[in-house]
């Protein structure tokens, strides 16, 4: 009897150990969200591995704007609830405000947000899972707040969002981007209503503004620009960091407002599978500079095809994507909408966008057509991008660019529009390799698509008008008090969390950094992986500053720098009289010869096998001048592929999954999960307990 009775005390005991392990201290807001502990892991010397893995820190509380420590609703190992108050404040190593309180016998760490909406999404997978196996479109519930708590947006018992990873070499970082689907289209904090968002992680950015930057400064020109809000992000209670919420690059009346050609295709019958087929010879490649190009075969099309059309010049993943064609300048572009395009869309959209190159790639300015670029492109949507990535340095000049073109209407031709911008965290001085830190040498001037543009002196008299129209605002920009400042007293102390969280201020833990330390700790520019060098600054600072030793004052240094030099160098053109530009009369709206929608469809062959014999890998080196163009220098322009084979996102996603389809769980899922496990592995040992000493105590009657 007393065996029993002993064996059951220990039985207790050791349920209510185990409850206290898995039914953790956690703290709850009034919105009904959980926040949970964390313990910081930091891998060193690492960039696709978890080489070198170190606990840095543990049971650490990151909390959001609306909750402050004054009255702090603490759920207990217990399940039972109680409001505490934080007095012991304190700072943590690097002399950040902090609490350190004493709960359940742990020692936790609190840190506050001040200034930052919240986002919040709860999966039925746990965040690991999430982060490593980038599961597409995990189902989900999201709430978003403002820094005062009021909801914006939340589902119901009825509605779920989806979230992924999303990003190319941004996606194998720690801390990782994600698009957010939500139910249906809503306006969020703000911002024109939509129903799929980006969440940008700018973990390679240390200031995390410089994306935010330069959207501003296309902004301030007249530029077509994703709108943004910076947000405290958490997943399953866990925080995540500061993300840039902002709108997708899509073809919708709140973003690219065109035509949608893709959504009048999804109303036509399409093939179950979108099967490709890439073609290498033919009329189109023997007749223009296109070399290869590949669409989706069997697919119905609309009978007007000449737009709209979003595409982006993609030279490093365009292969990834069902509809693309590349040009013998070694220039690749990918259709992003419609994403599965016919034959005869993909033909049109490639010799509308190969004339244009060729006119642009032309010391003339003028294709075998003699039609001159700007009859092809909206010169102004060109002038303002060119500007923004001149002054920008942006590494990315010469890729992750997008065009679009609108549906032609009345018979007019509708003009290719250089935007929106996209993929800007690597700017401002941000890489350090190959000296694109330089503030006073030219840059996308000397990469592919810019350089060819910038050969025709129209093109630069214009760069100069609008740059000396913005100028005075650009400088204010940097100024003390202005917009870079303002973007730093936003994000408050959400920074000390971001940094706390991701360490990237620390070159021991920040692999973008850290993965560039010789044995020896000695910094080197590269290695043998190839990868990029990021600007890297341990002290954020206020922003109140221009010091090159802090990252603020860095990207503010940068900015001021860099506009004041290309003053000096584009303001000495409009002393110069305005070029003219001389266009060759055209009886018909200007389009390429339309393509022949009757022409009957035939299999896709099973391999092909045709190969181009009729690529023309030429460019325009006469010495002749067109007096009637505007002309600067016969300029040789190179026809080499640029490879950029470092680290960049250029945010192509494919969607090839299919929904997962798994139950969703409540906002507060992990701690009632961990409660009803506990519950119940209670209820079993006791009921198992109770039977054995019951049939012990029957057996010793008998």
């Amino acid at each position: 009897m007393k065996k029993a009775l002993l064996t059951l005390l220990f039985t207790m005991i050791f349920v209510l150990s185990l409850m206290l392990v898995i039914s953790a201290t956690s703290v709850l807001d009034s919105n009904g969200n959980e926040y949970v502990p964390q313990n910081i892991h930091m891998f060193v010397n690492a960039h696709k591995g978890s080489q070198a893995q170190h606990a840095y820190v543990n049971n650490v509380f990151y909390l959001p704007s609306s909750v402050g420590p004054g009255a702090l609703k603490i759920k207990h190992n217990n399940g039972t609830t109680e409001t505490m108050e934080l007095t012991n404040k304190t700072t943590d190593d690097d002399g950040n405000a902090c609490y350190k309180q004493t709960i359940d016998g742990t020692e936790y760490t609190f840190y506050f947000a001040n200034n930052l909406p919240s986002v919040y999404v709860t999966t039925s997978i746990t965040t690991d899972m999430l982060l490593v196996d980038k599961i597409e479109d995990e189902e989900a519930i999201t709430t978003i707040t403002d820094k005062f708590g009021a909801v914006h947006y939340a589902d119901s018992a009825s509605t779920t969002s989806k979230i992924k990873v999303r990003g190319n070499a941004t996606q194998n970082y720690q801390k990782v981007p994600f698009q957010l689907k939500l139910d249906s289209k809503k306006s969020i904090l703000g911002m024109a209503e939509a129903k799929t968002w980006i969440l940008l992680a700018n973990y390679d950015d240390q200031s995390l503004l410089r994306n935010s930057v330069v959207y501003k400064i296309g902004e301030i020109l007249g530029m077509d620009t994703c709108d943004f809000r910076s947000v405290d992000l958490y997943i399953n209670g866990e925080y995540q960091g500061i993300y840039l919420l902002c709108e997708k690059v899509q073809i919708q009346e709140n973003r690219v407002n065109i035509y949608d050609l893709e959504e009048e295709m999804e109303t036509l019958t399409q093939p179950s599978n979108n099967n490709t087929v890439k073609v290498t010879s033919g009329a189109l490649i023997n007749e223009t500079i296109i070399t290869e190009y590949q669409y989706v075969y069997n697919i119905s099309t609309p009978e007007d095809i000449s737009g709209g059309y979003l595409v982006e010049l993609d030279n490093n993943y365009y292969d990834s994507e069902n509809s693309y064609f590349r040009t013998s300048n070694g220039n690749s572009y990918v259709i992003k909408s419609p994403e599965n395009c016919s034959k005869a869309q993909v033909e049109y959209v490639a010799r509308l966008f190969a004339e244009m190159e060729e006119a642009i790639v032309s010391s003339s300015g003028k294709n075998s057509r003699g039609l001159h670029y700007s009859q092809y492109i909206d010169v102004d949507s060109f002038v303002y991008a060119y500007i923004v990535a001149e002054l920008s340095r942006n590494w990315d000049a010469a890729s992750s660019l997008y065009f679009y073109k609108d549906r032609d209407t009345n018979g007019e031709y509708s003009k290719i529009v250089k935007g929106p911008l996209w993929d800007c965290d690597n700017t401002l001085g941000n890489m350090v390799k190959n000296d694109a830190n330089n503030r006073e040498t030219y840059w996308a001037k000397t990469r592919q698509f810019w350089e060819a543009l910038t050969q025709h002196k129209y093109f630069n008299y214009r760069v100069s008008e609008e740059f000396e129209r913005v100028y005075p605002t650009l400088i204010s920009m940097a100024s003390n008090g202005g917009y870079i400042d303002q973007l730093v007293a936003e994000l408050g102390t959400s920074i000390v969390m971001e940094k706390s969280r991701w360490q990237s201020d620390d070159y021991t833990y920040w692999p973008l950094y850290s993965l560039n330390i010789a044995p020896n700790g000695t910094h080197y520019d590269s290695w043998s992986g190839g990868i990029q060098v990021f600007q890297f600054i341990n002290v954020y600072s206020d922003g109140v500053d221009d010091d090159d030793s802090t990252a603020i004052g860095y990207l503010k240094g940068f900015v001021n720098d860099r506009a004041r030099w290309l003053k000096n160098e584009w303001s000495p053109i409009l002393n110069q009289s305005e070029p003219s530009v001389s266009l060759t009369p055209i009886d018909t709206t200007l389009k390429p010869p339309m393509i022949e929608l009757s022409t009957p469809i035939v299999p896709p062959p099973t391999t092909d096998t045709d190969t181009d014999t009729n690529t023309d890998t030429s460019t325009d080196s006469s010495t002749s001048t067109d007096t009637n163009t505007d002309i600067d220098t016969n300029t040789d322009i190179s026809t080499d592929t640029e490879t950029n084979t470092g680290i960049v996102d250029n945010n192509t996603n494919i969607d090839s999954s299919t929904d997962t389809n798994s139950q969703i769980p409540s906002k507060n899922n992990n701690s009632n999960k961990t409660i009803i496990i506990a519950l119940v592995a209670t209820i079993v040992v006791f009921a198992t307990v109770i039977g054995v000493l019951i049939g012990v105590i029957v057996k010793k009657k008998k």
